[in-house]
């Protein structure tokens, strides 16, 4: 569900961009996001809110094999172990609520 939860979050900055018009590639190691995404039967709402929001952009997704050094990945991995050391989770509410 966090790996679900960060493609949401990156489609919604989407058309925050100059220019809304270019291609948007989400890489992922979340096989089973990818999956659920492809699935017509949609279980979760975090699931049905990424295929809404992504009707609206040029927008693919990709899959990626973790831990095989990819930079982006092994970035994205870095820093989700380091947030699980904070004391305080500093996410933004207007990310949440649109």
């Amino acid at each position: 569900m966090a790996e679900a939860y960060a493609i949401k979050c990156a489609l919604m900055e989407a058309p925050r961009l100059d220019n809304s018009t270019l291609p948007i590639q989400i890489f992922t190691d979340s096989m089973s996001v990818l999956k659920s995404l492809e699935s017509v039967n949609d279980r979760f709402q975090l699931i049905r809110d990424i295929k809404t929001i992504s009707q609206n952009l040029n927008c693919s997704f990709y899959w990626v094999k973790a831990h095989v050094g990819t930079y982006g990945n092994e970035r994205a991995d870095f820093l989700a172990k380091e947030a699980t050391c904070k004391e305080v989770i500093d996410v933004f509410w207007e990310l949440l609520n649109p």
